[in-house]
């Protein structure tokens, strides 16, 4: 336990009676002000879980116009031009069973499996320890199974820094997603690149220790499966899903096609554009074909399971009746951490309110590096809670849970745009909570934060639009199939103008590609362009270059491509 945990756990101690009673979001005035972020937002639905003060509420929240919840077999473009709805007092339990995809908030679930591997003594028996070599002991497993390792990179993570992303694999996103937000990663492109790719990254950038990965949890599920010779899904439902009566969580493609089968409410993900209208991601991007995939962009869930799962674990944690033991709550919400860097725990980033690591991982942050505003402290005193964002296509959410205070909080959207009201919407609610000062007048900070957001998506709009570019569509030139050795990456450029990734049996959506003198550049097809535009495709151009004698493409992150 870090010295500055010790400090917060103490501090925290003496200030649970700050725990504002009187703090109802049923009040007219809570659901306005909520209702106002979530109209700014354009997000069609957002859902909610508040637990403190050992009482449960659930609310759901509709944009203008949006009534009844936006399920998958309702898909086209939400108009946000009526007048504001005002929810009922309580949200029907339909709602609360909603299935949002929950992006990188599914790495808890990875997290708690291994917690309890370990604490059940499954690790034991297999004579594996939270301090051993997460890569070396993925490689034995794989001598002992007649498959082939890894290379040992310079960095090598225990497993227990793997799942707190310390000293461990360096992002690697543009690998495995296309532009459109498929993803195109597989098992064997990981094994053969991932150790390369980490040691030239901390070649060129800061040698920090904490650096949050996809990758990591991807090597965290790969292993798992090694150990167990299962499908994550299945290791997910006996370990996991299946105690703790998680009947609205989907691991897997089966799993979420059975809930839709029995008429569960599977929301479709909307992405927002600059003028803030809004059309449904493509089909397809469910992101469950394996473990990997699953591992990287997330599962699917609703507030009704997550909120069984964090009072389970704060049940345990404070002695009460629980499907998970004391030893687990209290692994689960202890994080380790250097001085200089954040703490993380499987919970998340352990931080306090009053700091730019509160929303660190919103999509908002994709956009603009920093925060529009810091929540405030309560009595002088910073309030530390363990936090934790997801995104992926279409979809984001925020948890925010103080262990100390048994108090959480989950917010669930089917939106991806310029406003993250996930974020605002877990802010307002803690800031209220925890009678935090001063207050951030949350909402005016939104509008403007909405603002510069749309204006940076606009300017990516703008040089998507291949009407109004100076790249011709003549491809006679560039025709042809390119494979980038450094990640395995192929790059098919077709003469009519159209362009796809591949990495193995995967691939994108068809691109249009355009050609000007030495350079080409992808821009968007029939799927469009997601999220992932905004940041790791944030150059979306190949210069043709001669290297020892070859003509290659070099990609605007510097990967290049050679003629197959």
């Amino acid at each position: 336990m870090s010295s500055r945990y010790l400090e917060s756990h103490l501090r925290n101690i003496f200030q649970k009676a700050s725990l504002q009673d009187s703090f109802d979001i049923n009040d007219s005035k809570h659901r306005r002000e909520i209702q106002k972020l979530v109209n700014v937002s354009a997000y069609p639905q957002v859902s909610l879980c508040m637990y403190t003060n050992g009482k449960l509420i659930k609310r759901t929240f509709y944009s203008n116009g949006s009534i009844q919840p936006t399920t998958s077999e309702q898909a086209g473009a939400v108009s946000h031009e009526h007048s504001t709805p005002v929810p009922e007092p309580e949200a029907p339990s339909r709602e609360s069973k909603c299935l949002f995809a929950i992006g990188s908030y599914s790495k808890i679930f990875v997290d708690i499996i291994y917690i309890r591997l370990f604490e059940n003594g499954t690790m034991k028996k297999l004579g594996i320890a939270w301090t051993d070599s997460a890569i070396a002991t993925f490689n034995e497993l794989r001598r002992r199974n007649n498959k082939p390792g890894m290379k040992m990179p310079s960095r090598n993570p225990s497993i227990e820094q793997l799942l707190l992303h310390w000293d461990a694999f360096a992002p690697m996103d543009a690998s495995f997603i296309a532009p459109d937000e498929t993803f195109l990663g597989t098992k064997q492109q990981f094994i053969k690149i991932a150790p390369r790719m980490t040691d030239e990254y901390f070649q060129k950038n800061d040698n920090k220790h904490y650096l949050y990965s996809n990758a990591n949890h991807i090597f965290a599920v790969m292993l798992l499966e090694e150990l167990l010779r299962k499908p994550f899904f299945e290791i997910a439902q006996e370990y996991l899903f299946g105690p703790m009566g998680m009947t609205h969580t989907a691991a897997d493609q089966k799993s979420l096609e059975r809930l839709r089968s029995e008429r569960a409410e599977i929301l479709e993900g909307y992405r927002i554009r600059a003028d803030m209208s809004s059309s449904p991601r493509p089909q397809g991007h469910n992101y469950l074909s394996d473990g990997v995939e699953v591992a990287s962009m997330g599962a699917w869930s609703c507030v009704d399971d997550l909120a069984k799962l964090l009072q389970g674990l704060l049940d345990a944690y404070n002695g009460h009746k629980s499907s998970f033991t004391k030893a687990e709550a209290d692994l689960f919400f202890s994080p380790a951490a250097g001085e200089d860097e954040p703490e993380t725990s499987p919970a998340g980033i352990y931080c306090p309110l009053d700091s730019e690591f509160a929303g660190a991982q919103s999509l908002s942050r994709s956009l603009q590096s920093t925060s529009s505003y810091t929540l405030g402290t309560h009595k002088g005193k910073s309030k530390y809670v363990h936090y934790k964002g997801g995104t992926v296509d279409g979809f984001t959410s925020t948890v925010y849970i103080s262990h100390l205070d048994n108090t959480f909080v989950i917010v669930l959207g089917n939106g991806a745009g310029p406003v993250d009201v996930t974020s605002h919407i877990a802010s307002y609610i803690l800031e209220k909570v925890f009678a935090l000062y001063p207050e951030a007048a949350i909402y005016d900070h939104v509008e403007q934060e909405r603002e510069r957001n749309c204006n940076r998506i606009r300017a990516f709009e703008d040089m998507d639009n291949m009407e109004t570019a100076t790249w011709s569509n003549d491809m006679t030139r560039f025709a042809g199939r390119y494979v980038c050795h450094q990640d395995l990456q192929k790059i098919e450029i077709y003469e009519d103008g159209g362009a796809i990734l591949r990495v193995q049996d995967k691939c994108s959506g068809r691109m249009v590609v355009g050609a000007s003198e030495s350079k080409i550049r992808l821009f968007p097809g029939d799927d469009g362009f997601g999220l992932d535009r905004w940041s790791v495709w944030e150059d979306l151009s190949f210069s043709e270059e001669e290297r020892s004698g070859i003509n290659v493409l070099v990609s605007g992150d510097g990967r290049v491509f050679y003629v197959e």
